[in-house]
């Protein structure tokens, strides 16, 4: 069996046990955007994300899978998709995304900064987002890095309002030997600009995460958030797939 098959059959064995039994809450899919882009890079990736128990008391689950490819040293585009359980349907389109990263600094720093540009589109009514992120890295000895990312959205289309959203995200992360890694994310949402919410008002959601060699080329990721803030989901479950190309 292909590389590709088996990333496609595991992407299915995911589908068959996540997709059917739960309901979808604001299921955190996301990553700590890099400031760096890797030439030659083409990877395809799946995620999942489950809420164990959501402000409803249910379970939610969402599904991305995405494919990025590097357009030179400094570039590099991506396509995410991403499917969620509702209570009108099993599997739903939840929204499409364009990304767009941009290296700034030069590839031998060991600070180094980066952009990014998002375009999403959502499924039925609901207003779709333009967003930058502002990416920072810091490279240190034995394997420790450190990532921090300004955020900030803005709705487009209908219903859509006027003011822009306000969050960072976070990582630090150890690699390991044998391909290993691991860290601590963290993913805060603050407000918008017509007035930071209070704390316990905010979204702060933080844990840890391991990365490991899964099968002959494809990576597995898994890692657990735990809310900081009363109106912060409990916990949230990440699981990935990623297959080098």
């Amino acid at each position: 069996m292909s590389h590709i098959h088996k990333f496609i059959l595991y992407f299915g064995i995911g589908l068959c046990l996540f997709a059917n039994p739960y309901s979808a809450f604001a299921q955190n899919t996301s990553g700590v955007v890099g400031a760096t882009v890797k030439e030659g890079d083409s990877t395809l990736e799946y995620r999942l994300g489950i809420d164990p128990e959501n402000s409803r008391g249910e379970t939610g689950v969402a599904q991305r899978l995405h494919y990025q490819r590097s357009i030179n040293s400094d570039l590099r585009w991506r396509v995410v998709g991403r499917f969620r359980k509702t209570q009108e349907s099993d599997f739903d389109f939840d929204y499409v995304e364009a990304e767009l990263v941009w290296q700034l600094s030069e590839d031998d720093k060991k600070y180094q900064q980066g952009l990014r540009f998002d375009a999403r589109l959502r499924g039925d009514s609901r207003p779709g987002q333009l967003g930058i992120n502002w990416a920072h890295q810091w490279k240190f000895g034995e394997g420790w890095e450190a990532r921090g990312v300004l955020k900030s959205e803005v709705q487009i289309g209908q219903g859509s309002g006027d003011d822009f959203t306000v969050e960072s995200q976070a990582r630090l992360q150890k690699k390991l030997p044998q391909g290993r890694a691991l860290g601590v994310k963290m993913f805060s949402t603050y407000g918008d600009t017509s007035g930071i919410d209070d704390f316990d008002e905010q979204s702060h959601v933080a844990g840890p995460y391991l990365s490991t060699p899964f099968v002959e080329d494809v990576k597995l990721s898994t890692g657990v958030l735990f809310g900081l803030t009363e109106s912060s989901p409990d916990t949230q479950i990440q699981f990935w797939l990623t297959r080098p190309f």
